[in-house]
């Protein structure tokens, strides 16, 4: 075995109903709490009332900067930080999906630093530990930020999507309250449970895993096959947003150690220079091809993968168990409604090109167990640009 390390300082809160503990836990930190969260016109709207009742009912100090949009952007925070600043805040509290959690790390990054978060991002020495503590309150089951030390943001002016990646900005505690999920639209549901496959797939992929990522990964690669069709067809079904929740969590815990690979710096890439596109579409259009261009250098591993979807598989050879994942994963996006190209997505292919160029900015593609060049990339994007109608 070769040596490893795994870190997670997140305390994890599980189970429906917790979010009712919220105000013990933001004490510990102080009296002064700022929610960060999407605007009060969204259906999520009764669920941040209801935290900010409990807060300011055991006597906290509260404010709200709801101004949190999909792929948020440099100003989104630049302005959260402000009112953090003006309002002398103690924590930041980030209730949503990923938008809004990401959002709430960066806000807690720059109002204890100078400049602004962009200049703590992954290509500098990163944050101090003067950030200010942060919770994050999950609402989606997908992208793990709430135990990752990952805030994605985007610099508009340059079409520049990086991330600030470092352990100063791991939530000090993730609530993981699988009823605040119930209320996800079917699309958000489907696009969010695909992002957490990615996150266990991809990190069970990458040259950087490890025993405990493999055995995580591949738990939440099981639990999202049998439960992400389940929730899509009876949104209500709590034990299977339970489970979701549980997957996405597993999804943070190991991207968070072992990273994501090729599909995820590209679709970085995607979010940066067609912010209308979600992260979970621009990960479901490239997936097709990503799978055939990387099985080849990870025969067993994708074996493995294609025998969880199907189990007739096991009675056949490792080379064509992993050729033959990549048929069950095109039949899994069927599934879940998320079988399209960029065309389909308002991508144009001079957008593509951009992309491609911009491709090895982040090194996520360094993770995967074929590198690809800019030329391969481009090449891979292009052959996703339509997809045939099943």
């Amino acid at each position: 075995m070769k040596d490893f390390n795994y870190f997670s300082p997140t305390e994890i809160i599980f189970g429906c109903g917790r979010v009712e503990e919220i105000a013990d836990l933001a004490a510990r930190f102080g009296e002064r709490a700022l929610l960060v969260t999407e605007s009060m016109d969204s259906p999520l709207a009764p669920v941040f009332i209801r935290i900010k009742n409990i807060l300011e009912g055991a006597g906290m100090t509260v404010a709200q900067f709801d101004g949190v949009e999909p792929n948020p952007t440099t100003d989104q925070v630049t302005e959260g930080a402000r009112l953090a600043k003006s309002m002398g805040a103690q924590v930041v509290i980030g209730i949503g999906g990923g938008s809004s959690m990401d959002t709430a790390k960066a806000v807690a990054v720059e109002a204890a630093h100078s400049g602004s978060a962009w200049d703590y991002n992954c290509h500098t020495a990163g944050p101090t530990e003067k950030t200010l503590p942060i919770i994050a309150v999950g609402t989606t089951a997908g992208t793990g930020s709430q135990v990752t030390q990952c805030a994605v943001i985007t610099r508009t002016v340059d079409k520049d999507k990086s991330a600030i990646w470092h352990k100063n900005i791991f939530p000090k505690i993730a609530i993981v309250d699988p009823e605040l999920t119930v209320t996800m639209p079917g699309s958000v549901t489907a696009q969010t449970g695909f992002d957490a496959f990615c996150h266990n797939f991809e990190a069970y992929l990458s040259v950087n895993t490890n025993p405990l990522v493999e055995l995580m990964a591949l738990e939440g690669i099981r639990i999202i096959i049998e439960n992400l069709p389940k929730v899509l067809e009876d949104g209500g079904n709590i034990e299977a947003r339970s489970q979701m929740a549980w997957a996405d969590t597993l999804g943070g815990f190991t991207n968070s150690n072992a990273g994501v690979t090729l599909p995820h710096g590209l679709g970085m890439q995607v979010g940066g220079h067609c912010p209308w596109v979600t992260h979970g579409q621009a990960l479901a259009a490239f997936y097709p091809a990503f799978t055939r261009y990387t099985y080849p250098a990870a025969i067993e591993k994708f074996a493995a993968v294609g025998r969880i979807f199907n189990q007739e598989l096991v009675s056949v050879s490792d080379e064509t168990a992993a050729c033959m994942a990549c048929d069950e994963i095109d039949g899994f996006l069927k599934k879940i409604g998320l079988w399209f190209g960029y065309k389909d997505k308002g991508v144009t292919m001079e957008d593509l090109r951009e992309i491609a160029d911009c491709g090895q900015v982040l090194g996520d593609y360094l993770n995967n167990p074929r590198v690809a060049t800019i030329d391969e990339m481009y090449e891979l994007l292009v052959s996703c640009y339509e997809r045939q109608v099943p």
